[in-house]
């Protein structure tokens, strides 16, 4: 059966048209089916279509062409509504393509059933703007803390006065970095490998502490960085190189389109950093964009948004000479150039233009759509070309307090985000949009002829190439250290002292992973702050580990025996910032104790393991000390089995299990010459003679148990 697919390349030039040569006709079916079914849109794909061409052409809307929504699925009239009738048929056309893009469709449509004027569209122009934005992964943000330096966390207020971790890295290479770029501070001390010994970081603690005494002042052309195509791959580096030396950070990978003629063009015409810089000097400015309403169906089902919508010459064209002063472009001196070229002008510059424009009207002509594509719901050609991070503060969701720019290059297949100036204790939101280079089309009717049984329409296309701004990440990060460790305890007593105890805590060294135990909401909130700030799932154990220096610690004491750890929420009995402290007791009177440490980031530490403590009154006081076990642990304990069959089962699959008959099992005259059997038919992850690690964790206590697995089988050789 012909299907609309199987006609359009008939109507689409399939060769470059002679000089002189303005239009060809093409042969075509003289029927046109009516079932018509379009390919899905794939998983990693989001489908964008205008909101003003969804439903505004009423022919188009009669054919069953015209994009609606349905549920969670955005798709033609004929492909998302059960049993679609259409209004019109088309039972003939023809057609021809221009030179310069545009396509000429004569086209002669029936009604079915009743009969339909569409006289009075002749003459009406729309648009159609519909296209496929690939939607590569893009981790969640991770917040590392690596070192506690109190002088540079307190010392600032504004992010553009910290050091950013591209721009203080690129500036150790000799020329990686154009003056403007440069801030006017001391280099890193001399790094010679990626890790860092102690002395190294020694220098560095002293080096950070310095740079923030110095009172620098806000970088603020750092509000806006540009990377440019060529040094995306630099900043790869440097990221590498930053992780170990920078003592808090932001970071995430983007990982990156598939470039295409587009961006081949922008790089060899050398509008590639040009085209990022107008990008952002429009979103700084406010001007030559307009926001368009779009629909869009990802995996998360159908929504609507109003990106900025480019005309994609008038944003090649534009003059951000103004947007220099509020800008950075982290590469070299020729790399600033090409970013800001009206700052020195050269002839060179137009005819790099004038093969641009030849370039675009080239791949506007080549993916040029007509009449029939628009009624089949056909996507337009598109790219993505670049992106933009916007950094939110919760001071202002509004404007982002940074902008970063990248060309999307052919020489990285990610980005590694990573950005060093993040004040600890404030929470950020990452925005991550990409900017789509669409051959969108108008079209025209440009005449109507009603005939007594069909209308004959003959409608033009014109190429309006776009630039569509997509949302297609978000996510948040609050800088901060690891929670702490409870501490270790020792409890002593004084000779001949009965109203008196001593009690020693220690900071622990253990890097624990532990389910988070709270004692009030407000503490639950901040645990979902941590597990943001780690880049965990909700309900994930979080790291605990002592990298910040001890603010408090927490004693909680009890003469009653506690049935849980929720017993302890309302019995803090002290707050001490001593390691040794002196308790007030009862002789021959028995209390327990719970502690807990917060350090200078409020961060707070697991309850520590209860303690029964008593101090035996006499001539010579003695204390005893027990570890105290919570009725609920203690049954859980004299439990000798606990059923978990039904929680884990792990076994070979059936390809596993298989005979691989390539072993020549088959030649064999009978089974006593069968020495030997290879199981397992798999193409890939075959199981037998490796180790495997199984993994429990427990959620409530963080205890792991290890199942360390091996498989393998035996051959027994029968005589009979």
């Amino acid at each position: 059966m012909t299907t609309f697919d199987d006609l359009i390349p008939l109507i689409t030039p399939t060769s470059t048209p002679e000089p002189g040569d303005v239009a060809r006709s093409v042969d075509l079916p003289q029927a046109l089916p009516r079932e018509v079914k379009i390919k899905k849109t794939s998983e990693n794909n989001t489908l964008r279509v205008e909101r003003a061409d969804m439903g505004q052409d009423p022919i188009i809307s009669f054919l069953g062409g015209s994009y609606t929504t349905a549920g969670d699925t955005l798709d033609t009239q004929r492909n998302s509504v059960q049993d679609f009738q259409p209004s019109l048929m088309v039972t003939d056309f023809s057609g021809s393509a221009g030179l310069m893009g545009g396509t000429t469709t004569h086209l002669i449509v029936q009604p079915i059933g009743q009969n339909i004027s569409i006289s009075q569209a002749e003459g009406s122009s729309y648009g159609y703007t519909v296209y496929n934005n690939p939607v590569a992964p893009i981790e969640s943000a991770k917040a590392t803390y690596g070192i506690f330096i109190e002088d540079y966390e307190e010392a600032f207020t504004s992010e553009l006065a910290m050091l950013d971790v591209y721009g203080t890295m690129l500036s150790l290479t000799d020329g990686a970095l154009n003056s403007a770029a440069t801030r006017d501070v001391a280099p890193l001390p001399a790094h010679p490998g990626v890790s860092w010994d102690a002395g190294e970081k020694e220098d560095l603690i002293t080096y950070f502490k310095e740079f923030a005494t110095s009172n620098p002042p806000a970088a603020l052309n750092y509000e806006n960085v540009i990377f440019p195509h060529s040094s995306v791959a630099d900043a790869n580096s440097a990221f590498i190189n930053a992780r170990d030396a920078f003592p808090f950070f932001v970071g995430f990978d983007i990982n990156l389109d598939t470039s295409g003629d587009v961006c081949n063009s922008l790089i060899q015409t050398k509008y590639a950093d040009k085209f990022t810089t107008n990008i952002a000097a429009t979103i700084d400015n406010g001007d030559i964009f307009e926001r368009t309403p779009f629909m869009q169906q990802n995996l998360e089902g159908v929504s609507a948004d109003n990106p900025r919508v480019y005309d994609a010459n008038l944003l090649a064209t534009y003059d951000a000479s103004a947007f220099m002063s509020k800008a950075v472009v982290l590469g070299n001196t020729a790399d600033l150039r090409e970013a800001f070229p009206e700052s020195q002008p050269t002839f060179n510059d137009t005819i790099e233009a004038l093969q641009y424009l030849m370039d675009m009207r080239n791949i506007s002509a080549q993916n040029a759509l007509n009449a029939i594509d628009i009624s089949l719901g056909k996507k337009c050609y598109s790219e993505t070309v670049v992106y933009r991070i916007a950094k939110f503060s919760e001071d202002d969701e509004t404007s982002p307090v940074q902008n970063f720019y990248l060309f999307n290059t052919p020489d990285a297949s990610v980005f590694n985000f990573m950005d060093s100036q993040v004040i600890p204790g404030k929470m950020y939101t990452y925005k991550v949009f990409s900017y789509s280079f669409v051959a969108a089309t108008t079209y025209e009717y440009a005449s109507i002829k009603d005939e007594e049984t069909f209308d004959v329409l003959t409608v033009k296309t014109t190429p309006s190439t776009k630039i569509v701004e997509n949302l297609i990440f978000q996510t948040t990060a609050l800088v901060t250290s690891l929670p702490p460790v409870a501490p270790e305890v020792e409890f002593r007593s004084f000779i001949g002292e009965e109203g008196r105890i001593q009690i020693l805590l220690q900071d622990s060294t253990q890097r624990i992973t532990q389910q988070p135990i709270t004692l009030s909401q407000e503490e639950e909130r901040r645990i979902r702050e941590l597990r943001e700030s780690q880049g965990l799932l909700p309900g994930a154990p979080l790291t605990f580990f002592n990298d910040d220096n001890t603010k408090v610690y927490e004693i909680y004491r009890t003469p009653i025996a506690p049935d849980n750890v929720n017993s302890f929420e309302d019995k803090l009995w002290r707050r001490v910032t001593e390691h040794a402290v002196l308790d007030a007791v009862q002789s021959d009177k028995t209390y327990y104790y719970m502690f807990r440490t917060i350090d200078n980031h409020g961060n707070i530490s697991n309850p520590s393991s209860p303690y029964e403590v008593t101090l035996i009154g006499g001539v010579s006081p003695y204390i005893l000390v027990n570890d105290y076990e919570y009725p609920s642990v203690s049954a859980a304990l004299r439990s000798s089995t606990k059923n978990f069959k039904r929680f884990l089962r792990v076994r070979p699959a059936l390809q596993q299990l298989m005979v691989n008959l390539d072993s020549g099992i088959q030649s064999k005259p009978s089974s006593l010459d069968v020495n030997k059997v290879d199981a397992g038919v798999a193409t890939q992850g075959q199981v037998w003679g490796k180790k495997y690690k199984i993994r429990i964790i427990s959620k409530e206590t963080g205890k792991k148990i290890d199942f360390n697995i091996k498989y393998d089988y035996n051959f027994d050789y029968r005589e009979q």
